[in-house]
């Protein structure tokens, strides 16, 4: 089974790298990169994502494997190959708060914004939305936000 965390993208690599540095010693395979959009899509917000190179990477804790302070899930990472074959994966994910239909254009494989990602995330606002994006073959994840709100449409009588 694969572990993949999920991140905002933070701003710099040093903090990409800081937070793989934490994923690969919790034993995670992976990180989707995240980018959230809000309101209009449009062209200019293809990805801006920067995956860090995997080598370098891999380079960095081959550097310092034989240290003591070295989690044992990094070593067993280590071990395993799975830094120094570069199967640390990183993928691009677009997260999309939709409250309008006129907004699941962007959600057309066609699309150049949804091109640019290897994972397209939902956050419908309404029943409506919700609806659609269920019944969409083009999403691969639909979540909620719950510090914003639970929406209406999920709660139900007993």
């Amino acid at each position: 089974a694969e572990y993949m965390g999920n991140y905002e993208i933070p701003e710099t690599e040093l903090d990409q790298r800081e937070i793989i540095s934490g994923l690969i010693g919790l034993g995670y395979d992976g990180v989707a990169w995240t980018q959230t959009f809000k309101g209009a899509i449009t062209p200019n917000n293809v990805s801006k994502i920067k995956l860090v190179d995997n080598e370098s990477i891999s380079a960095e804790f081959s550097s310092f494997s034989q240290s003591p302070f070295l989690s044992t899930n990094v070593s067993v990472a280590l071990k395993r190959g799975k830094l120094t074959q570069n199967r640390f994966s990183q993928m691009t994910r677009a997260n999309f708060h939709i409250n309008d239909a006129s907004q699941l254009g962007v959600l057309n494989p066609s699309h150049i914004v949804f091109q640019s990602f290897d994972l397209i995330s939902v956050i419908p606002h309404t029943e409506q939305i919700f609806q659609q994006v269920c019944e969409s073959k083009n999403i691969d994840i639909i979540t909620f936000d719950f510090a914003l709100a639970q929406p209406e449409f999920l709660i139900r009588p007993l």
